[in-house]
């Protein structure tokens, strides 16, 4: 099956944690997502095969929808702020990968 685009990051956060949170809106859950937990339905793991196929630069542009998303999530009124085990997974996924030294960009994302 072929990977999302890499500029598409509700196709991503779809496909990494099923849901995808909406800048600037109330938190969007879908595919039954709740805010204190995953979509495991819908989510789907960072097995090996999956990962290699990402080159350096969707790694880092996955990160930073991740990134995005936590800092989102953690400053919305209306979520209680939870770090998944999914997501948890597919960052550290990605760390694993991303060629060092970090990219100003991503060094960047990772302090904001």
């Amino acid at each position: 099956k072929p990977l999302p685009r890499r500029s598409d990051e509700e196709a991503w956060m779809l496909k990494c944690v099923g849901s995808y949170w909406e800048s600037g809106n109330a938190a969007q859950f879908l595919r039954g997502d709740t805010p204190n937990g995953d979509a495991q339905s819908s989510a789907t793991a960072p097995i090996v095969s999956l990962l290699i196929r990402c080159d350096n630069i969707t790694c880092e542009k996955l990160i930073e929808y991740h990134i995005r998303a936590l800092c989102e999530l953690a400053s919305s009124q209306s979520t209680s702020f939870v770090l998944t085990s999914t997501r948890a997974a597919w960052i550290y996924g990605l760390f694993a990968l991303i060629d060092v030294p970090l990219s100003p960009r991503i060094a960047c994302s990772i302090r904001e």
